[in-house]
């Protein structure tokens, strides 16, 4: 089975297409994706499965023949807020109090905490490790995806336009790390490891890693929307996003490239 995805964004569908190329040829260049990619792939391939395709992409994927399926919202805020105290003041009263009291909490403490673009300084095999011993913990039995290398997390952070976000403690051991992948539109919240607390890790760093992102691209101006990935929704509800239904699609063999 091809299973196309963004690796670590299970928010948006695994392909891209300039702005102005038509939905009709955006169709069909996916189609010619899927018959060279079977032919090369050989008789072993069942077929494709497509992941991470929003509801506005369904049509490009799904055809007769195909299996689609609904899969868990990711999340989507409008950029309408000129601060973070008017976005904190939009929250209900006890997830504003929980943000700032965890806040309070991280910035007292002895954890050391960088955030920028272009972050050269990370160990991407330390990242890596750190990343795939997360997902481990969290992945379903059935899952196909194989570990991030340490030079994808090089290669990644390394843009600019890409801003990592890490925690360490004072021996200087990786926590948590965050990312986001900037825009001057619509910006994407990407990937999020952690240690666990009987691990060594501490606790409210991943809300402290939302409020420090979302405070980046207010500040940032002219942002229209953020986007978050899928799973925790109602986590991501109550930090002010709006559900985003998400779709996977299986292509059998005999109906992939038509």
């Amino acid at each position: 089975m091809l299973d196309v995805r963004v690796p670590g964004y299970s928010h948006c569908p695994g392909w891209h297409f300039a702005s102005w190329v038509p939905v009709e040829q955006r169709r069909e260049l996916l189609r010619a994706y899927e018959r060279e990619a079977v032919r090369w792939l050989g008789a072993g391939c069942v077929g494709v499965a497509y992941r991470g395709v929003r509801a506005r992409e369904l049509a490009l994927v799904a055809r007769r023949g195909a299996v689609s399926q609904s899969a868990d919202a990711s999340g989507v805020m409008p950029m309408v807020w000129s601060s973070v105290d008017e976005w904190m003041g939009s929250l209900s009263k006890s997830r504003r109090t929980d943000l700032r009291r965890q806040g309070r909490i991280v910035a007292l403490s002895d954890v050391r905490v960088e955030f920028g673009p272009g972050r050269r300084d990370l160990d991407a095999g330390e990242v890596a490790s750190l990343h795939h011993a997360h997902v481990e913990r969290l992945r379903a039995r059935l899952d196909p995806r194989a570990p991030l290398p340490a030079d994808y997390f090089a290669t990644l952070f390394a843009h600019e336009d890409v801003f990592a976000l890490s925690y360490r403690d004072p021996a200087g051991r990786l926590l948590a790390f965050g990312a986001l992948l900037d825009h001057p539109v619509a910006p994407r919240i990407g990937t999020w490891a952690a240690l666990r607390p009987e691990q060594g890790g501490r606790k409210h760093l991943y809300f402290d890693h939302y409020v420090r992102l979302i405070r980046h691209v207010i500040e940032a101006g002219g942002r229209r929307e953020l986007s978050a990935a899928q799973a925790n929704f109602e986590v991501k509800r109550s930090l002010g996003f709006h559900r985003s239904p998400m779709h996977r699609v299986a292509v059998p063999r005999w109906r992939t490239g038509r």
